[in-house]
């Protein structure tokens, strides 16, 4: 079944953006709730980035991504976003920055750009994106935190973490000190329809 769903045009958005009214209701939950509740998906093309006026720290510009993105929501009733600039979580954005910064040796504005005149760059490749984002309460001054996992390896993290992988051999997983058991042998008829 396809679901038809209205799309909101925008200059800019944010994971909030997403459903408010669920961050609304997460920031109230009881502080001894840390269940995950999921936003919706953010995806698109990376073009560049853009500094701009930040008015949460005068001592530095805030950077967006600029590109084709398009978020949307797990709440069906929510229209999709599409928009030519794109905020994420703070730390994948700032993992982002990093990694497009210094790919394409940019570097952020020394003066914090005027308000409605940001400083756009953009880099020669593409780079493409897509996260689900949740959200869960937090007890800190916010009241949430983001929930962000990466749906695809963004070429620039990976290029900036592939020499440290090597020949890594990660441990086997653990749970409780022990070791995960084995998966059952399914036994007798069961096993033998499986073979054909």
């Amino acid at each position: 079944m396809t679901i038809e769903r209205s799309i909101r045009f925008a200059s800019r958005f944010n994971p909030g953006d997403l459903d408010p009214g669920e961050i609304k209701r997460v920031k109230a939950l009881p502080d001894s709730d840390h269940d995950e509740h999921m936003l919706g998906v953010i995806y698109g093309y990376i073009h560049g980035v853009s500094y701009g006026f930040n008015p949460n720290d005068p001592s530095q510009a805030s950077m967006a991504l600029i590109g084709f993105f398009e978020g949307v929501p797990v709440n069906v009733n929510r229209p999709a976003i599409q928009a030519p600039k794109c905020f994420l979580p703070s730390t994948v954005q700032q993992m982002l920055q990093s990694a497009i910064e210094a790919a394409n040796d940019l570097k952020p504005p020394e003066a914090m750009p005027a308000r409605g005149k940001p400083v756009n760059h953009r880099i020669d490749q593409r780079i493409p994106i897509k996260f689900e984002i949740g959200v869960r309460h937090s007890a800190g001054s916010v009241g949430f935190e983001y929930i962000t996992n990466s749906l695809i390896k963004t070429v620039e993290t990976e290029n900036m973490l592939a020499e440290f992988r090597g020949d890594l051999k990660l441990p086997e997983p653990v749970r409780a000190g022990r070791a995960l058991p084995a998966p059952k042998k399914a036994s007798g008829k069961k096993a033998a329809s499986r073979k054909r």
